[in-house]
């Protein structure tokens, strides 16, 4: 992470780190186009999905190519999106254990940093708080193992939406705490989550990665979904930039990654996509 502090004469967002590129945002080209068009628009690394097309991460390029194409671009690779429903009742552990083992070691080859964990997201989810808490911590308990040793880390995302399993941050970092090795799990943390979630608490220390959208519809929070996420803008009503400012008060420094769910925002050309971003930019900088 970044260590620079900043005067407190200058804008508080200036040192957050560097800025990244989720997939998702951009998800036409194929993977070696859209790793240099993303170090076109100035980003620093991407990351990579498993819910795109055919369901290939790296577009079935081997793992070693893609890390020495990132190496001549100076672009890293920082999270594989995702391990769903990681924290799925007992019995499913065994074959998200599998799951997990091929992300992980695809991350290993690749050099990428992290497996992003997502947790079950299900309107029919009927299992208690208390035992949401349990199999969350018992799953993180089963994969801390094979993070370790492949040395890969897995940020753990709770999703705003009123049924989720795991719906707030400081559930997270909670079942973090109690989990056997800490050491492999870090937070990520959405801004688009936490203003569904209706959060107020911020998790610094266990931040790693920011995910980063806009929402301008006036809609009610339930009412919003995925395909609202469009690039940043002035209109935003999830008030990224102070969420932003309030992690760099409390000392956060990390990645902030552009992940736009938008049907809009994925049928941009490249030209407009990178005027759009750079417009975005300054409504979250300037």
């Amino acid at each position: 992470m970044c260590k620079r502090m900043h005067n407190s004469q200058e804008n508080p967002l200036e040192d957050i780190m560097k800025r990244a590129l989720n997939r998702i945002t951009m998800p036409k080209p194929g993977l070696e186009e859209f790793l240099k068009r993303a170090k076109a628009m100035h980003f620093d690394a991407v990351e990579v999905r498993n819910d795109l097309g055919d369901g290939r991460i790296l577009d079935g390029l081997d793992p070693s190519l893609v890390r020495r194409l990132c190496a001549h671009l100076d672009l890293g690779i920082i999270t594989i999106n995702a391990l769903q429903r990681f924290n799925d009742r007992a019995g499913t552990i065994p074959a998200r254990i599998t799951e997990l083992r091929t992300l992980v070691d695809l991350a290993s080859r690749a050099g990428i940093e992290a497996v992003v964990l997502c947790p079950v997201n299900d309107r029919d989810e009927a299992r208690s708080c208390e035992q949401r808490m349990e199999d969350t911590v018992r799953a993180l308990d089963a994969y801390a193992p094979i993070f370790t040793d492949a040395g890969v880390k897995g940020y753990i995302e709770p999703l705003g939406f009123s049924f989720c399993s795991l719906r707030y941050k400081r559930d997270a970092a909670t079942a973090i705490e109690a989990s056997v090795d800490s050491t492999p799990f870090a937070l990520l943390h959405d801004t688009f989550h936490h203003y569904l979630a209706q959060e107020e608490e911020f998790f610094p220390e266990l931040t790693a990665l920011v995910h980063i959208s806009g929402v301008t519809v006036e809609k009610p929070r339930s009412a919003i979904t995925d395909d609202d996420r469009i690039l940043v803008t002035a209109s935003d009503i999830m008030g990224n930039k102070k969420q932003l400012e309030a992690l760099s008060a409390a000392g956060w420094r990390g990645w902030r990654s552009y992940e736009c769910f938008s049907s809009d925002v994925a049928h941009l050309e490249s030209e407009d996509l990178a005027t759009q971003i750079a417009q975005s930019w300054q409504a979250l900088e300037g």
